[in-house]
């Protein structure tokens, strides 16, 4: 059965601690779906990040086949991928062969779209946490996933209050991602507030609310009130208040 909806991943790959990682998140509609991360085989490994990112995406690749995904949108780092694929440039190595063997035997139609690293793309962002967190790990060689929970959204109800939290969320994001803070949308709730969970790894540490009300114009709300995360997240969130229209 073919999945319906607009799916995307996003690649990455660290050489950090001697090892060789990677890490992808697969977006469906814009909401993430699924994401994982490992260490390279050794055979991988002698590229550094560009074995590592190759790995991401034919993990991802895996992934899009197992759920009967049509097409993807790949958002990646390293030029040279695209120009592997499309024949630009000439396979030399294992790992290039490994990538357009992969993509050319797959039903799977891949659209490429480079991505400049470190410039606050949220996704972009969480998927080079992912790789460099693999390179903490002392597990085998080997690709760990999961599955995300889509974000809510409790909108569609064209209030504009509503409307303008939709366009915070991800620049929101980004600003806390270029500030070294990890978060996760939870939802829209109630029309009324926009959640995101604060996190180091995969642990929630502060919750930060935006209400957007008649009465509360974009207030936010942030527990446990004083904690570390909860201040940090304040300041961003001011940051980004002072420039946001």
């Amino acid at each position: 059965m073919t999945s319906v909806g607009k799916y995307e991943v996003y690649t990455d790959g660290s050489y950090s601690n001697g090892k060789v990682t990677f890490g992808f998140v697969i977006l469906k509609d814009g909401a993430p779906v699924h994401e994982g991360s490992g260490i390279v085989p050794p055979s991988f490994a002698q590229s550094r990040q560009v074995g590592g990112e190759i790995m991401a995406v034919l993990e991802a690749l895996k992934w899009f086949e197992a759920n009967g995904v049509a097409g993807a949108a790949v958002h990646y780092d390293f030029e040279n991928l695209a120009l592997w694929v499309r024949g630009v440039y000439k396979t030399n190595t294992e790992i290039s062969r490994a990538l357009v063997d992969a993509v050319r035997r797959s039903p799977v139609k891949l659209s490429w779209t480079k991505v400049k690293a470190h410039t606050g793309v949220h996704w972009n962002e969480r998927v080079d946490q992912l790789a460099k967190a693999a390179a903490m790990g002392s597990g085998p060689v080997a690709s760990t996933s999961k599955s995300v929970a889509a974000p809510r959204v409790e909108s569609g109800s064209g209030d504009p209050l509503v409307q303008e939290l939709e366009r915070i969320v991800e620049p929101l994001q980004a600003a806390a991602a270029v500030a070294g803070v990890d978060t996760r949308f939870v939802g829209i709730l109630n029309n009324m507030f926009l959640r995101l969970e604060v996190l180091q790894g995969e642990k929630r540490v502060a919750m930060f609310d935006l209400y957007n009300t008649q009465k509360k114009r974009l207030n936010p709300v942030i527990a446990p009130a004083g904690s570390l995360p909860a201040q940090n997240m304040a300041v961003i969130w001011e940051e980004f208040r002072r420039t946001w229209r």
